[in-house]
């Protein structure tokens, strides 16, 4: 959660409305890859997406600002309490070695390893907050949106296509 925390919560506030129907259609994506066998980096994908979602909806509740980038702390915590979630699924690591320079066992001559629903779900993350953005940066420039649930089906492609690469690459 630290890498992924940290993205969310240095971010510009830019969190606005969002709605429950994104959030059952990504978490029907993430019950849906699960139920099929993808691997756990695609489910986490989803799970990250859903963390980002259910952050921006549950920011549309908290009607008062009491807090500078509150709206960016609530997505972001509402994140980090949904992946915590994927504690509970037997990990799948991934061994990176990253040797850069250094003598062993410095920060840059190292062996790394990562869970994989862990970077699945910080690459769902960045997916649902690049949908949200070209939702946005769309609806500005025409004035509204250029299809019904356009939110939506961006949402979903980005983090269907997300999680379709994580499989292909990581299993």
């Amino acid at each position: 959660m630290g890498v992924v925390g940290t993205g969310i919560l240095s971010l510009p506030q830019i969190v606005h409305a969002h709605c429950p129907l994104c959030a059952l259609a990504v978490g029907a994506g993430a019950m849906t890859a699960s139920y099929y066998g993808m691997g756990l980096s695609a489910v986490g994908a989803f799970v990250g997406g859903l963390g980002i979602v259910l952050g921006m909806w549950t920011n549309n509740f908290v009607k008062q600002k009491h807090i500078p980038f509150q709206g960016t702390l609530i997505v972001g915590v509402t994140l980090g309490l949904t992946v915590m979630g994927l504690n509970s699924i037997p990990s799948q690591t991934l061994y990176l070695p990253f040797f850069v320079a250094g003598a062993p066992g410095t920060l840059l001559n190292k062996v790394y390893w990562v869970d994989k629903a862990l970077i699945g779900a910080g690459l769902g993350a960045i997916a649902a907050l690049a949908a949200h953005a070209l939702h946005a940066r769309i609806k500005k420039a025409m004035g509204k949106t250029f299809f019904p649930f356009q939110s939506i089906v961006l949402t979903l492609a980005f983090i269907t296509l997300t999680a379709i690469a994580l499989q292909f690459t990581l299993g």
